[in-house]
């Protein structure tokens, strides 16, 4: 029972040791609970849809860069990557976020980009065209929505569509179109998401026990402890039994030795 026991302790206390926080990027932004690594050994460290990757010197959330991390605030805040092409300030058309796992974000404008469209291209919101170097038969457009409004097209099609967030416009523009913004630096700006994980709470508990958050195979939640235990607190410390299993082997060596 005394191997089996300690056995268990060595166990869990390798995902303690797994889920330690991840520097990444040259800033050395810790990525930790939530967010992980895919590759790196630590996918139970995090929660699906939360996977970041490390660029050269960038920490990468799909094809935003993250600018930064707020683990109290439960937020980050993401700036879209662009294409290098010149003459051409686009975002990658398969910029998006999964965003069941954020709160109803108070964005109450996006920017539509289209790509590989027609020329005759257009919608029932005004249009920019974007002089993007390897639109050689096709063209790339942007146009500013409120939330809830989607450019359909009126004429003409487009291979692929992303929308970007717009965390506030200057006051003072009544009803802002794509002619009226410098999408460019709306862009630049980035937005901030405030995750909505039903975990978030009980990974407070957890960090504030010492111990850290991760998941398992079979839970969504897992709160690892260094001693090899997992619980929403880790006030106790110490495997239920293992102590008494301790105690009792003590006092059987100390038998045998005076046997």
């Amino acid at each position: 029972m005394l191997f089996i026991s300690i056995l268990v302790v060595s166990v869990q206390s390798v995902k303690y040791k797994d889920c330690e926080g991840t520097m990444c990027g040259k800033s050395g932004r810790n990525v930790s609970y939530p967010f992980y690594v895919p590759g790196s050994g630590k996918e139970l460290c995090g929660y699906p849809g939360f996977e970041v990757s490390c660029e050269g010197g960038e920490t990468m959330y799909g094809n935003f860069s993250i600018r930064s991390i707020s683990y109290e605030k439960q937020s980050f805040e993401l700036a879209s990557r662009y294409m290098n092409d010149t003459g051409c300030f686009v975002p990658h058309p398969k910029t998006h976020y999964r965003d069941k796992l954020f709160q109803n974000s108070s964005f109450e404008y996006y920017l539509w980009f289209s790509y590989g469209c027609a020329d005759t291209f257009s919608t029932d919101y005004p249009l920019s065209r974007l002089n993007c170097a390897s639109d050689h038969l096709n063209y790339t457009f942007v146009t500013l929505t409120r939330k809830g409004e989607w450019p359909l097209p009126k004429d003409g099609s487009c291979h692929m569509t992303s929308a970007i967030p717009v965390d506030e416009l200057k006051v003072g523009i009544p009803n802002p179109t794509i002619k009226s913004v410098d999408y460019r630096k709306l862009l630049k700006d980035g937005f901030t998401l405030n995750r909505t994980l039903l975990t978030n709470k009980s990974c407070a508990k957890c960090k504030h026990g010492g111990c850290r958050c991760g998941r398992s195979n079979e839970k969504d939640f897992v709160c690892y402890c260094s001693d090899g235990s997992n619980h929403e607190k880790c006030d106790a410390g110490k495997l239920p039994g293992l102590t008494a299993i301790i105690k009792s082997f003590g006092l059987i060596s100390t038998f045998i030795g005076q046997a």
